[in-house]
């Protein structure tokens, strides 16, 4: 940097705007000079004066040739010859550069006046013109238009720049702008070409310029580092000044970028973002960066950023976030922007509106499902009743069917089962299919029919063939079938005819391929095949001595065939026809053939002579003889069953049915069993003419059937089962006292069931086995209740002598392994007596905890007996009997609701305080039960002498207020008959109620109308348990029966149960 020492200063020499306007002290000093206006300086004519600089002076003129108005600008004094060349060098600069916004040279001159020659350049003429920042000021400019003007100034200096010229002293002062809003740029008095290195004639120390405009290279003199950057750091500067109002030289101790940002965001400018003003401040900052390395390398790059930000694009200098990057792309392609923005919303309201459809098609949807799935679930109650009407009607088939329909329309609920739809394993719907099947014990084969059945003579064995060929063995005992599962023989073709030889210890098997198979029973293996029949053996009989069998088929010819020895058949007589049954007398003189040509013949062994008896309209399938050999029975394809006296030779009754007959047996005097295509086993009296006794548990045709001695029964079907079954009035699975059933009650685990009749007898089931525990005599009055305590093996005996007695069920012996015994001795032992009432007790209750036992009687008081006290804690006065008294299952807050004489139903909280009461009941209340499923909203059900269970729901905040009567959710009805007992059924809408006509009444959620009706009982139903989640249901009824209705014959008799305690 080059500086002058004088008296001891440093001082740095100016040019340009400052107040020594660029000129030493000595020029200061230079004589004032003025050109009076008229004066012609010699090709112009000067008009006036314009301005007054540091350099000298302008003036307006009038040129002579071409004649236009032009500003002349004169060296201040006679100038010195540094002076005069920079005046030069100026004009030679301004020639080199032609552009719109760069003020025009047109000629230079001197002027000579008092001897003094003043040196003058003429130049074009701004017409009333300001400096860019006053004319910013005076017409408020916004932000854009300033940054436009900016534009045209750089645009200029950047042309310059492309002809190789700097300006050095860019300005406000140097850019000035017309009237009409042009742009012009001036005074290039100290710029010069690029390609200098320096200023020839400078003096040593002398920095030109304006000090506040001057870049850092400039102002440390470092020419070599002065090129066109030096004027973007100018530039910069003066768009600083002009952006923000603030003086460049006000703000040299901190970084003008920072003021103008914080200016451009505080005062706001127009609708310019926060985004876009950053943009404009990063360009500013990369202009006036100290080092000339970091700036814009050419104006034209200055141009470019400045001409990206006011078409609203990010400049390249900032890296823009993608949501400023956006909202640029927006501002800057309006319709573009609109378009999408328009398409966007469609999107969108298409959008919104698609889905404010969809939702309203999911919730329609939805509706539309559980309206569906109401329904469906109507339908399925309605299929339900009537699958129990047609049960009750013994159609078991079309019970069976709607059951199936009933399954099938719970499938399409897809798995949104409504809370009152009973589930498919409902009890109920368990009680329902255990009525459908009467049979004793049943075995399921693995082949699609059986197609033969035979029981031999000592009516302890049976065989079986199946469609497939195979052949089973069972043993009949305990009227179970048992599978001997070692025996395995298969006969390969299907089987028509089976029989048990020698007392079982031979089977011999007819087939369709006209095979005899001779089997030893004990091996499974053949003792001889025969296959002298033409065509398949539809008929083979065991003969009574055990010496043979007889066998018969399509040939029509009757064989007789020994065990022991060579299988070599005599042949006893033959037919034109083919023959289907056979069977011969007991007593072993007669055989009968049912054949093909619709006639019964029966061959006289003795005489060698046949009967032929005629009135089958279509083919005999089967014959057997009476027991007495004077009757033969046959079953025929036209629907009946005859019955011929054989003495008379004439028919004696006929049986018709709704079905061909396959099959036909006679069991014992005067009975008479047929299977036929319906599914049905019926036993007929053909001394009655009532309708006969109707077997049901096959679910398709029965093909087969044999007599297992008295009134049992063998029979073989198309659905692959063989049955078992027992010809008794009454199949249903039950105990038998010789007492009225006044109570039943299952223990806590459902193991076992205590039952009290009216002679004082307690007598306790193991509901696992069928086992007789306990049959004790325990009061000589009536037991009218029986409670289990939850916690153990005690139970609470509810008296007709006014007392309430705890006993101690002990199934142990002396030692662990007698307990685990299945007959380990059980016994009950007496605890204590409560005595308190003075009349009959009907009922008691232990809470969940086990710790309170209520007791309710006759003298109308309700009992509560804290557990280890011996006199009741708190007494309870009704305004009557109190026939029932039941705890909720809450062991946290157990609530009591008794059923009174009065009709109304009372709710207790454990110390007796009055909590609610019901009162609609038009009779005594007889039985409460809580509700034991969730998914119902009502709490407690009452039955009443009035033929209904009416169902009440509990407040939800119990309060110390005086309790006030609450109306019924639903009434139940029971079609008039007296309610004397009720049950629920855990996690199921399901009540169960024992009525005084003896019938067990069921009813689904809030439908008035029962479900079902099971009968069954013959006597008043005083007792319903119900089992730990609904496994069991027991009744107990005045016939003094305990029936349990959710097993089926077989499978309480598979159970090991004795079915005819």
């Amino acid at each position: 940097m080059s500086v002058v020492h004088r008296h001891g200063l440093v001082d740095v020499l100016f040019t340009g705007h400052d107040e020594t306007f660029g000129l030493c002290k000595d020029q200061q000093k230079a004589p004032q000079f003025e050109v009076d206006a008229g004066a012609d300086i010699g090709g112009a004519t000067i008009v006036r004066q314009l301005a007054i600089g540091g350099m000298g002076q302008v003036y307006e003129a009038r040129q002579h040739a071409p004649i236009r108005r032009v500003a002349v600008k004169f060296l201040r004094g006679c100038g010195d010859s540094s002076g005069r060349q920079r005046l030069l060098e100026e004009a030679a600069l301004l020639a080199h550069v032609k552009h719109v916004h760069i003020a025009h040279v047109y000629t230079v001159g001197n002027y000579r006046v008092h001897a003094e020659t003043y040196q003058w350049i003429m130049m074009e003429l701004v017409e009333n013109a300001c400096s860019i920042s006053e004319y910013a000021e005076k017409g408020n400019l916004s932000l854009v238009k300033r940054v436009h003007l900016v534009l045209d100034a750089v645009d200029a200096i950047a042309a310059a720049h492309s002809k190789g010229i700097i300006h050095l002293d860019i300005k406000a002062a140097n850019v000035l702008v017309a009237d009409d809003g042009v742009v012009k740029v001036i005074d290039f008095g100290i710029g010069r070409m690029l390609t200098e290195t320096r200023n020839n004639e400078h003096k040593v120390g002398e920095v030109r310029g304006t000090p506040a405009c001057m870049s850092p290279e400039q102002r440390a003199g470092l020419d070599e580092l002065i090129d066109a950057r030096s004027d973007i750091y100018g530039m910069g500067l003066l768009c600083i000044e002009l952006f923000t109002h603030y003086s460049v030289r006000a703000a040299s101790q901190q970084s003008v970028v920072d003021i103008c940002e914080k200016h451009l965001i505080e005062h706001g400018t127009e609708h310019i973002s926060r985004a876009a003003v950053k943009d404009l401040c990063a360009v500013l900052a990369r202009c006036v960066e100290p080092c000339p390395d970091r700036r814009f390398s050419t104006m034209m790059e200055v141009k470019q950023e400045l001409m990206r930000w006011v078409e609203g694009k990010p400049v390249a200098c900032r890296q823009p976030s993608s949501f400023e990057a956006i909202c640029r792309l927006i501002a800057r392609q309006k319709l573009w922007a609109g378009c999408v923005f328009v398409f966007l919303a469609t999107i969108i309201a298409a959008g919104c509106g698609i889905g404010w459809f969809a939702i309203n098609a999911v919730a329609s949807q939805k509706k539309a499902i559980e309206a569906a799935n109401v329904a469906h679930g109507t339908l399925a109650g309605s299929l339900l009743r009537q699958a129990f009407s047609a049960g009750r009607e013994h159609h078991t088939r079309l019970s069976r069917d709607l059951l199936k329909q009933r399954d099938d329309v719970l499938v399409r609920l897809d798995g949104h089962r409504p809370p009152m739809v009973l589930k498919p394993e409902s009890l109920a719907i368990r009680s329902l299919r255990a009525k459908l099947d009467e049979a004793c014990s049943v075995w399921r084969s693995q082949s699609e029919s059986i197609t033969a059945v035979a029981v031999a003579s000592t009516a302890d064995m049976a065989i079986t063939a199946s469609q497939d060929g195979r052949v089973s063995i069972f043993t009949l005992e305990s009227g179970q079938l048992k599978h001997l599962p070692n025996f395995r023989y298969e006969a390969g073709s299907r089987p028509w005819t089976v029989a048990l030889c020698a007392d079982g210890q031979v089977a011999v098997v007819g087939c369709d391929n006209g095979t005899i198979h001779v089997v030893d029973v004990k091996t499974g293996k053949a003792i001889g095949v025969r296959s002298d029949s033409k065509g398949p053996v539809y008929g083979i009989v065991a003969l009574p001595s055990g010496a043979g069998f007889l066998s018969a088929g399509r040939e029509g010819v009757l064989r007789q065939w020994p065990l022991h020895g060579p299988l070599e058949p005599a042949v006893i007589t033959s037919f034109d026809t083919t023959v289907y049954g056979i069977d011969q007398s007991p007593d072993g003189t007669k055989i009968a053939l049912g054949l093909r040509d619709s006639t019964v013949r029966v061959w006289n062994r003795k005489t060698g002579q046949q009967q032929i008896l005629h009135g089958h309209e279509k083919r005999v399938f089967s014959v057997s003889f009476s027991d007495d050999s004077q009757s033969v029975a046959s079953a025929s394809e036209d629907q009946t069953v005859r019955v011929w006296n054989l003495e008379t030779s004439t028919q004696r009754v006929c049986l018709n049915h709704p079905n061909r007959v396959n099959a036909v047996h006679f069991s014992g005097v005067g009975r008479v069993a047929s299977a036929t295509a319906d599914q049905v086993l019926r036993v007929w009296s053909l001394d009655s003419t009532r309708s006969p006794r109707i077997l049901h548990g096959h679910q398709r045709g029965i093909w087969s059937l044999d007599s297992a001695g008295g009134n049992r029964f063998i029979t073989g079907s198309a659905d692959g089962t063989v049955r078992y079954w027992s010809d008794r009035a009454d199949s249903q699975p039950r105990f038998i006292i010789n007492a009225q059933v006044r109570t039943t009650s299952l223990s806590p685990d459902g193991r076992f069931l205590a039952v009290g009749s009216n002679l004082g007898v307690v007598t306790i089931w193991d509901t696992k086995n069928g086992e007789l525990c306990v049959e004790e005599k325990i009061s000589t009055a009536s037991i009218n209740d029986i409670c289990w305590h939850p916690r153990c093996a005690e139970i609470a005996v509810a008296g007709s002598d006014g007392t309430v007695s705890l006993w101690t069920f002990d199934r142990a012996s002396n030692n662990k392994e007698e307990a685990r015994h299945p007959h380990a001795m059980t016994y009950l032992e007496h605890r204590k007596t409560m005595t308190g009432h003075r009349r009959r007790v009907f009922s008691v209750s232990y809470a969940e905890s086990g710790d309170v036992l209520a007791s309710a009687g006759e003298d109308g008081t309700v009992r509560l007996w804290r557990r280890g006290h011996n006199e009741p804690d708190t007494i309870i006065r009704h305004q009557g009997r109190v026939f029932c008294v039941v705890f909720s299952g809450d062991s946290q807050h157990p609530v009591l609701a008794t059923g009174c004489e009065d009709g109304v139903v009372r709710v207790f909280d454990s110390y007796g305080t009055l909590i609610q009461k019901f009162d609609e009941h038009q009779g005594q209340v007889n039985a409460i039960a809580w509700n034991r499923n969730t998914r119902s909203s009502w709490d407690i059900a009452s039955a009443s002498a009035d033929g209904t269970v009416r169902l009440w729901q509990l407040p939800k905040v119990q309060r110390e207020l005086k309790p006030s009567s609450a109306k019924s959710l639903a009434v139940l009805q029971s079609g008039g008959t007296k309610i004397w007992s009720l049950g629920s059924v855990p996690d199921e809408p399901l009540l169960i109620a024992g009525t005084e006509s003896g019938n067990v009444i069921l009813w689904s959620g809030y439908e008035s109308m029962p479900l079902g009706i099971l009968d069954g009982h013959h006597a008043p139903v005083w007792s319903v348990s119900v089992g730990p989640a609904g496994s069991q249901l027991w009744t107990g009824g005045w016939d003094g029966t305990v029936r349990r209705w959710d097993a089926s014959n077989a499978e309480w008799m598979h159970s090991g149960f004795d079915a005819y305690h």
